[in-house]
C-alpha cells in the first residue's frame, strides 16, 4: 500500500509541473513560441536527472534523498510560481523537471529494493497502474485550479502531495542501500 499511495501521488508533482508549466508561462504573459522554448529547454531535465542518478545511485540513502528530493521540488516550484524573468524560469524548469527525473528513479528502486521478489513485480505493476491513473487526472484536476485560482493553488496542491509523500516516506521502512535484494 505505501508504494501504490506513493505512486499516486508522485505525478502530482513530476506530470503536473512539466505538462502545465508552459500554460503557466503564457499566464504570465509569455508568447506561445516562448512558452514552447522554455517547454523544450525545460525538458533537457528529466535526461540530465536520469544520467545523473547513474551516477551516484549507489552512494544514496533511498528515503533522504527522495524527501531531499520533494522538498527540493516544493521549494523549484514556488519560485516558479513567483519567478518573472524568461532566463530564471527556464532555469528553475530545468531544475524542477530534473529533481522529478531523479525521484521517479529513486522512488522505483526503494520499492524495488524493500518489496520481497515474490510480491514485487504485482506490487509495483499495481502501484505503478495507480500511478499512471493519477497522471491522467492530474492536468484535469490542475487546469481547472490554475484557471479559476491561479498559480500559486496549482502549486500548493502539488506541494501537498510532495508533503504528504515526504511523511509516507518518512514513516516507510529504510531502503536497502548497499545490501542484498532477495529475500
Amino acid at each position: 500500500m505505501l508504494f501504490v499511495a506513493l505512486y499516486g501521488l508522485s505525478p502530482w508533482a513530476t506530470v503536473g509541473f512539466p505538462l502545465l508549466s508552459a500554460v503557466v508561462m503564457i499566464g504570465k504573459g509569455f508568447r506561445i513560441d516562448q512558452s514552447l522554448i522554455f517547454a523544450g529547454l525545460s525538458m533537457l531535465g528529466p535526461p540530465l536527472g536520469t544520467l545523473l542518478t547513474a551516477t551516484v545511485i549507489d552512494r544514496l540513502e533511498r528515503r533522504a534523498c527522495l524527501v531531499v528530493l520533494a522538498v527540493a521540488m516544493v521549494v523549484l516550484g514556488t519560485s516558479f510560481a513567483v519567478a518573472e524573468a524568461f532566463t530564471v524560469l527556464v532555469l528553475v524548469g530545468l531544475a524542477f523537471n530534473t529533481a522529478a527525473a531523479i525521484y521517479g528513479g529513486v522512488l522505483a528502486i526503494y520499492a524495488t529494493e524493500l518489496l520481497s521478489t515474490a510480491l514485487r513485480a504485482s506490487a509495483l505493476t499495481c502501484a505503478w497502474a495507480t500511478g499512471r491513473i493519477a497522471a491522467a487526472l492530474t492536468p484535469v484536476v490542475l487546469l481547472p485550479i490554475l484557471e479559476g485560482y491561479g498559480i500559486h493553488a496549482m502549486f500548493a496542491v502539488i506541494t501537498a502531495t510532495l508533503a504528504a509523500s515526504c511523511v509516507l516516506v518518512l514513516r516507510g521502512p529504510r531502503g536497502r542501500s548497499g545490501r542484498p535484494v532477495a529475500r
